[in-house]
Parts: structure tokens; sequence; C-alpha cells
């Protein structure tokens, strides 16, 4: 019984902890040959593609669960398959205009801003690689196939190790081969989330209005748009504050502490995906309460894995022995992470989605005032510390707003959908 509760997310966590090692994988392959010049322009291209992702593909993806899932609740297989492909569309159009709109920018401002326009194109290609990827996952998850969820996210991985030695061993590795290396990986996978996707078509499908779709992916973009502006401000802000090669510093002690990040990704697509579909409704508080329990132990076990694991860290390359004190703060700031991740499902639960927004809209201004009192003397340690400053400030506002909302769905009779623990 207790072994069934925990195999989806045993599912999920496989398949993501693949991928974490493959995104290992290239930023180990860049750190032992590029300098910290060349790895902070590395992390701000990574910091640049996890922005554009979040305006392309976060929304749809989520909105993508929660009607396909309403339509697989009516029997109506060939209207959720209307739903992921009016997704998958939508992706690519979006794609296309930012890479447009980003040359454009860049062919003209690049020198000023010392981004090459190549590398920013590639980054947008690669964001809508993984906006794609993310669309045909959620299609998998609004059907509760949790594995063919995780084989999905394994052959990303796979496609992207190929990728990565076909680039490594064809010619000198460059900051814009290596952005190719990233695109080409995960849209040769998205071919195989087609393939996994293909009996959800097989009764047809039918295309539904797509306004229900862009009304709610709005507020999940531009809350995960913000969230990603915040978590990826450090490298980019930190190298006009402090030098690019604090902002490389900076991304060799954070990167490594992005496999604690794997584990607040995996249980947030399972806490998501059963919250919009289980019919059962039980009491919200009870729910949160439990989540977040089980939340800060998970946290609390990462700051302590991350500090045995410090020690180590110079066995990734001499440069990684400088960054011990960088991967201890961030796993700190990804525990934190951790449990705000459990509130944000309950906001989508209950069909806010506009409070997700407004928690996160409190911690970008947070970041950009701590960086600037704190890099510019304390360089990298400052951004790491600003980061965990922002996360508290978010966490107390999602505490805020989730003991509001839950107080008015209390008074107003709702009762969000949610599913028993595992």
């Amino acid at each position: 019984m207790i072994g069934s509760r925990f195999r989806p997310i045993l599912q999920l966590l496989s398949g993501n902890l693949v991928g974490a090692v493959v995104g290992g994988t290239f930023f180990l392959a860049a750190s032992q040959r590029f300098s910290l010049v060349q790895m902070g322009r590395y992390a701000v291209a990574i910091s640049f593609q996890w922005v554009i992702f979040g305006l392309i593909g976060t929304g749809l993806s989520i909105a993508t669960l929660r009607f396909a899932r309403d339509r697989f609740a009516s029997d109506d297989r060939a209207g959720a398959a209307g739903v992921v492909a009016n997704a998958v569309l939508t992706v690519a159009i979006l794609t296309m205009a930012f890479a447009i709109v980003c040359w454009a920018v860049l062919a003209r401002f690049g020198v000023a801003l010392q981004f090459d326009p190549i590398v920013g194109l590639l980054a947008v290609v690669w964001a809508g690689a993984r906006a794609l990827l993310d669309v045909l996952r959620s299609g998998l998850l609004a059907q509760q196939d949790f594995r063919r969820t995780a084989l999905l996210t394994s052959t990303s991985a796979a496609t992207g190790l190929t990728a990565l030695t076909f680039v490594l061993s064809s010619g000198e590795l460059t900051v814009a081969r290596l952005l190719s290396a990233h695109a080409l990986g995960l849209f040769s996978s998205s071919i195989a989330g087609i393939w996994l996707l293909a009996p959800l078509a097989r009764g047809g499908t039918r295309w539904v209005s797509a306004r229900p779709l862009f009304d709610y992916a709005r507020w999940p973009a531009l809350s995960e748009g913000t969230r990603l502006l915040q978590v990826n401000l450090g490298a980019p802000l930190l190298a006009g504050l402090a030098g690019p090669a604090q902002a490389g510093l900076f991304g060799m002690g954070r990167y490594p502490a992005y496999v604690f990040d794997v584990i607040a990704v995996t249980l947030y697509q399972y806490w998501l995906a059963k919250a919009v579909s289980v019919p059962d409704r039980a009491s919200m508080r009870g729910y949160i309460a439990r989540q977040l329990r089980r939340a800060a132990g998970l946290g609390l076990a990462m700051i302590i894995a991350a500090v045995l694991a410090m020690p180590l860290l110079p066995l990734l390359g001499e440069e990684f022995a400088l960054a011990g004190p960088l991967f201890v703060l961030s796993a700190v700031d990804f525990a934190l992470v951790l449990l705000i991740r459990p509130i944000e499902t309950v906001f989508h639960g209950l069909s806010q989605p506009r409070l997700e927004l407004l928690q996160r809209s409190f911690a970008l201004p947070v970041t950009f005032i701590a960086a600037l009192l704190l890099a510019p003397r304390w360089g990298s340690i400052g951004m790491a510390i600003a980061h965990i400053i922002a996360s508290v400030t978010a966490l107390a506002a999602g505490g805020f707003l989730l003991r509001r909302a839950l107080v008015v769905a209390r008074v107003e009779g709702i009762r969000a959908p949610v599913v028993e623990s595992p």
C-alpha cells in the first residue's frame, strides 16, 4: 500500500534525477573548458533561457494539465488531445516571435549589453524546445501516466547527452555550440514525446476553443516568468556589479545545488497533477499542514546533505573548491523553495492562480535591492544571501495569502480538490 502510494513520486523522481545528472554533465563539461569569464557568459545564457521559458512554456503547461484533465474527467479524449495540440502550436508561434524580437534587439544593442546575438537566439530556441517538452509532459500527467512521464524526461536526458557528445567530439567547445547541444537534445526528445502521447489521439483530435486555455495560462506564465526572473537574476546582475568572474563563481556554486531543486520540482509535478484530477474533496487545511511538515523535513535533510557534500566539490574541478560556501547557501535557498511549493499547489487547487503571481512578485524587488546592497562588497556570497532573503520574503507572503484564501474558501463553502498524500 505504502509502496503504491510512493511509486508515482519515485517514477517522476527517477526521470528528473537522470535529467539533472545530464544537465550537470553539460555544466561540468563547460567548467573544464571555459574560463571564469566564459562561465559567466554561459551562466547569463542559462538565466536568459529560463526567463524566456517561464514566459513561453510554464503557463501553457499548467493550463494544459488542468484543462486536459477536465476533458478526461468528461470522457472527452478527443477534446483533451485538442487542448494539447493547441498548446503545442502556441509554443511554436511564441518561440518564433521571441526569436525575431531577440535577434532584432541584440543585433542593435548586443555590443552595449555585451551579449552575442547568436547566443541570445540560441537561448530562445533552447527555451522553446524546453517549453514544447513541458507541454507534452503535461499531456501525460493529465492522464496520470507517471511512468511515461518519467520515460519522456529520461529520453530528453539521453538525447541531450548524445548532442553534447557530438559537439565535444566535433570541435572546440564554445558557448554557442553548447547552447546548440541543449536545444538539439530537447527538440529530439519532443519527437519521442509525441510518440508517447499518440494513444491520446487514437479517438481523433477535436480542436477546442483555446481562449479558456490562454485565460488561465497567462497567470502562471506571468507568475513563473516573475519567479524565473528573480531566481536567475543573480548571474547577470552579479556580472554587472562585481564582474563576470564572480558571476561564474556564483554559477559554479549554485548549479550543483540544483540537484536539490529536482526534489521540489518532482513533488510539485505530483501535487499539481493530483490536485486537479482527484475528485475527493478533503480539508485543505489538513492537506497543506501535512505537505508543509514533509517539505520542512526534506528541506532540513537537503541542508545537512549539502554540508556533508561540500568537501567533495573539489572532485569536480579545482575551481569548484572555491564554491563550497555558495553550494551550502544555495541549498538553504532551495530548501525554502521546497516549503513554498505546497502553498502554490493550493492556489491552483482553489483556482486562484493570481495569488501565486502576487506571492512571487514580492521576491523580485527584494532580490534586486538586497543584491545592490550586498553584491558590490561581498560578490557571489552577497548574491547568494540576497536570494535567501527573497525566498524568506516569498514564503512569508505566500503564508499570508494562503491563510486569507483558506478563510474565504471556508466562508464560501469552497472545497478544493486534494489528494491523499503518500
